[in-house]
């Protein structure tokens, strides 16, 4: 390695914008690092010219540390075109750096891997392994048991005495997971491959993490890209092939991070979570792909998906991405600070578990925001439900502040439960065709108040719209339901309060179900100005035995007598008035009750 240092007098180009001699550079260019080969930088500054060698073979881990300490804030690190710069232990960028790396590589190397027939407790700062070949001063390296005793930190290499095959670190005492010992542990180099400070970016870096020479893995310990601090930004990356996580945030010290953007990355292949939100406000992860993640599941301790959120991360905008083959596309929002979200315009395709996870136990997520996307499935599941967007609290809260609109789908749903102030709105719903379909369900609410479900149109599956639990002030309207197998709409309960179906066309043709039933509603709620229409089953619309339902001004057209509008047995207090029925109402109940003028047609 030689560091050379040259004043440079002949133009250049750096990222699309041309310098020459005696034009003005910002503060963030003012000292540029040159890795591999000996490129013309002009400038009223001197240049520092690094020889790395980059053939993919060498350990370049060194070089690019010295470019990044000789770059000093606010400068920049340029990789060669060409060239892969392997890497065997973490590179720390300064505050404000840019590294450049348009058309270069940076590749971890193969992990090495011994064991240790020692018990490592807590706080231990040396090892005795089996083997210590390969082994470095200046390297990190980790321990694992099974899924409970690993170590949560890297430990750097202090000194190796190869008499006694005693590795010892330094100022990085093993931290255990829970505080439980180790015994027998794998012992393996482990790192973070880049660090950043605050505000730096990384620009067209292709990044190699080498994950099938990799065994040994965790997402706290095995990231390519750790975003540390704030206004950080990655941007045009392409990382494959992680051994953990593509992308991590993390905030500086005890401070959240602000700012950070991720824009137009590929990440692919990875064995943990795509990007990981942690600690952070106002993050942007925008026109990026993210493909074929989370392939070793829970193995690494933090199974989200494409884009997973950790506590503390809020405020955040997923926008236009193609999330495809993962977990989730974004997962594990699940405590009250991961609130104000935005996922909007994105194609997010054949997920495993959810589309959007958004769960908490008792936590009152609230202002989410998914609008505009695109949620499609190869394939519905044969005997289980659709991979929703499932936006729950799993304990006694609620979320509240929803907005779920204009998105579409395909062998895909919408599941909220314990909401509050949500709209479902304007969605385009359809999946394959199952006959006999029990399992599929469009939309589920269970346990809601003001909740707004309008202009969705709905195909195939068992129940288009299926409402359970206690509601309160839900007003579903303006829905096309086609070809349900059970119900259209399912909205029963003896302690609902101000239920409104209104405006709704449904559709069951074609359907062979002797069940089947158009709308099932319960107490206190208003039917009204629905047009329906079934080709078999139970009824057109049914009043389930329950208190106070008014069904008025619906057209409701059957195959046979008695399919039209139901009254069960046990309904009270309900009002059947001013329809349009291909046969005569079924009233069997007699109390308190008032049917008229309803009208016949053919």
């Amino acid at each position: 390695m030689r560091l050379v240092t040259t004043e440079v007098l002949r133009d250049f180009n750096l990222n699309g914008v041309k310098y020459y001699p005696g034009n003005k550079i910002t503060a963030d260019e003012s000292v540029i690092i040159s890795l591999g080969t000996a490129v013309d930088y002009s400038a009223r500054y001197n240049v520092s010219y690094i020889d790395a060698v980059g053939d993919g073979v060498s350990n370049d881990s060194a070089a690019l540390q010295l470019a990044s300490n000789y770059a000093g804030i606010g400068g920049s690190v340029v990789l060669t075109p060409g060239k892969t710069y392997l890497i065997d232990r973490k590179i720390s960028l300064l505050a404000k750096q840019k590294l450049i790396g348009y058309g270069a590589k940076i590749k971890r190397r193969n992990q090495i891997v011994t064991t240790s027939s020692a018990t490592v407790t807590n706080g231990s700062t040396s090892v005795v392994v089996a083997d210590v070949t390969g082994f470095e001063v200046g390297q990190t390296i980790g321990l694992y048991v099974d899924a409970t005793h690993y170590t949560t930190s890297n430990s750097k290499i202090a000194s190796i005495d190869t008499a006694t095959n005693t590795i010892s670190v330094m100022n990085s005492a093993f931290a255990l997971a829970g505080g439980l010992s180790c015994v027998n542990p794998y012992v393996f180099l482990s790192f973070d491959a880049i660090y950043t400070a605050e505000g730096c970016e990384i620009l067209g870096l292709t990044i190699d993490g080498n994950k099938s020479n990799w065994s040994y893995y965790r997402w706290e310990i095995t990231t390519d890209i750790k975003a540390v601090g704030s206004n950080n930004t990655i941007r045009d990356a392409i990382i494959d092939s992680s051994p953990g996580e593509a992308i991590q945030e993390t905030g500086l010290g005890n401070y959240a991070s602000t700012a950070n953007v991720f824009d137009a990355n590929t990440i692919t292949n990875t064995n943990g979570n795509g990007i990981h939100l942690s600690g952070s406000q106002g993050t942007r992860i925008t026109d990026s792909t993210i493909y074929n993640t989370n392939l070793q599941g829970a193995t690494l301790g933090h199974n989200g998906g494409c884009i997973t959120v950790s506590n503390g991360a809020r405020d955040y905008i997923v926008s236009g991405c193609r999330l495809e083959l993962g977990r989730t596309g974004v997962g594990e929002i699940d405590s009250a600070d991961n609130s104000r979200l935005r996922i909007v315009n994105n194609d997010i395709l054949n997920m495993s578990t959810y589309m959007i996870e958004c769960r908490g136990f008792n936590q009152s997520i609230s202002d989410i925001s998914i609008v505009g996307n695109r949620f499609y499935n190869d394939t519905a599941p044969a005997a289980a439900d659709l991979i929703p967007i499932d936006i729950s609290d799993t304990g006694s809260g609620t979320a509240s502040r929803i907005s779920v609109s204009n998105n579409q789908f395909f062998n895909a749903s919408i599941n909220l439960t314990k909401v509050s102030n949500a709209s479902v709105i304007g969605n385009v719903m359809d999946m394959t065709y199952q006959a006999a379909d029990t399992y599929h369900n469009s939309i589920e609410i269970t346990t809601g108040t003001d909740v707004v479900i309008a202009g969705n149109t709905t195909k195939y599956g068992n129940t288009a719209i299926s409402m359970n639990g206690n509601l309160t002030n839900v007003n579903v309207y303006g829905n096309v339901i086609s070809k349900p197998y059970y119900y259209g709409i399912f909205g029963v309960g003896s302690t609902n309060r101000n239920l409104s179906f209104i405006g709704n066309s449904i559709d069951m043709d074609n359907n062979v179900n002797a069940s089947a039933q158009a709308m099932t509603v319960g107490a206190n709620s208003v039917t009204r100005n629905n047009n329906v229409t079934i080709t078999a089953g139970h009824s057109c619309i049914r009043v389930n035995g329950v208190a106070n339902a008014v069904v008025q001004n619906n057209t409701a057209r059957s195959y046979a007598a008695n399919k039209t509008i139901r009254v069960e047995t046990g309904s009270t207090g309900y009002v059947v008035t001013d329809n349009q029925v291909t046969h005569a109402i079924l009233d069997t109940p007699a109390v308190g009750v008032r049917v008229a003028n309803n009208d016949i047609v053919t």
